[in-house]
């Protein structure tokens, strides 16, 4: 047998990799609510909600993404922030939107240069941060966990009064940070993604809004559920459903809907 040896990838190399896959903003946060949904299923959490704030009027603009789930241990949060956490080919809830475990970092990164992930979970608070600036310049995955002390106040005050709850921290993203970009135009540019965020997420969140859902916020404004089949108008009729196999006795379900013809629709 030959002789073995470390080909691990270089984490600096690796990072601007995984920066350049191609996620739009909405798809970005969309991929971490996908884990902030699985956190509530796992909590049952009665009255769950996440939380959107892009806080306006800042010189560094910060996106953070808060749930009310079933947060993590210290171990916990180490173990989540490891590319590539999870088997693919484990056995997964049909809650668990995640498969590779990678969604939380490569989503981040393709936004921002700085991750931060705050979570508590049995009356305790822990935090880790991956900065890109370090990373590049030790070449290696240097993982940053933070003491109480050196979070901000107020993502400690939203999460004072909670049971459990998990808070990802986008700092240093790379669409406000241009040099060609006025204090305008990056107020300017926030306003159209908070109105481009809030029509995604309800277009495509809508079947865990509503009635006994999750309860969305973006900037304290609750989101309102938009069906894409006007399955409540009328005119609307609820098609066959088929079932196709896709591997030995795994199949999936697709379902029909005819939408309701213009003349049924109001021009709203």
């Amino acid at each position: 047998m030959g002789k073995f040896t470390d080909a691990s990838p270089k984490a600096s190399s690796e990072i601007a990799m995984l920066s350049s896959i191609g996620y739009s903003l909405n798809s970005a946060i969309s991929d971490i609510i996908d884990n902030s949904i699985h956190a509530l299923h796992l909590k049952k959490e009665t009255k769950p909600f996440i939380k959107i704030n892009i806080p306006p009027g800042t010189n560094n603009p910060q996106i953070s993404i808060q749930d009310n789930g079933i947060g993590m241990i210290e171990k916990e949060l180490l173990e989540s922030m490891v590319i590539g956490c999870k088997n693919p080919n484990d056995e997964r809830g049909d809650k668990d939107l995640g498969r590779f475990g990678s969604g939380l970092k490569t989503a981040s990164f393709s936004q921002a240069s700085k991750l931060t992930v705050i979570s508590k979970k049995l009356n305790k608070v822990s935090a880790a941060r991956f900065d890109k600036e370090r990373i590049n310049q030790t070449d290696k995955w240097d993982l940053e966990m933070l003491d109480k002390e050196e979070l901000e106040k107020s993502h400690l005050e939203e999460i004072n009064d909670l049971e459990s709850s998990t808070t990802v921290i986008w700092d240093g993203i790379s669409k406000y940070q241009s040099e060609n970009q006025s204090h305008i135009d990056i107020e300017a540019q926030i306003a159209q993604d908070i109105i481009s965020l809030k029509k995604h997420l309800s277009h495509f969140f809508h079947k865990f809004m509503g009635k006994g859902g999750i309860t969305f916020y973006v900037n304290g404004e609750k989101l309102v559920p938009f069906d894409p089949f006007l399955s409540k108008s009328k005119g609307y009729q609820e098609g066959l459903e088929e079932k196709v196999r896709i591997s030995g006795k795994e199949y999936i379900t697709i379902k029909y809907h005819i939408i309701p013809h213009i003349s049924k629709l109001t021009i709203e």
